[in-house]
């Protein structure tokens, strides 16, 4: 299966939906065994990675698109969702925090202590 193919039919898109239903794989799209076992198939005459990306760029964003029930669309969509928001936790993937602590202005990682701006700490201050 290499080189030039033709483009995705609209057909092609709901055929796809509909296996993913039919064969109940909602909680298999992320992954790459679910896509490996469509190709191989015989349904679609097209490479995994083209049918995952098909879906997950195309077919998933314009899923209102397709003649397929609220409740079929619902599923899909959650299960999308769901396995894609755990892979990020599982992964330790969030955004970074960042947050600033006025105490350590020089940015040594120790506080500044205004009264000691010196360096030679509060005995340098008291008189014997």
């Amino acid at each position: 299966m290499s080189g030039y193919r033709p483009i995705y039919t609209h057909d092609e898109d709901l055929r796809i939906l509909r296996l993913i239903i039919d064969t109940k794989s909602h909680y298999r799209i992320r992954g790459k065994s679910f896509w490996q076992d469509l190709s191989n198939s015989g349904h679609l005459d097209r490479s995994w990675q083209s049918l995952k990306e098909r879906f997950e760029r195309h077919i998933l964003p314009r899923i209102n698109d397709y003649d397929i029930t609220s409740e079929e669309k619902m599923e899909i969509q959650l299960a999308h969702h769901q396995l894609l928001t755990n892979f990020k936790n599982e992964n330790n993937f969030s955004a970074p925090s960042y947050s600033y602590d006025d105490s350590d202005e020089d940015g040594d990682g120790e506080e500044t202590d205004e009264s000691d701006e010196d360096g030679e700490g509060e005995d340098a201050n008291k008189s014997d």
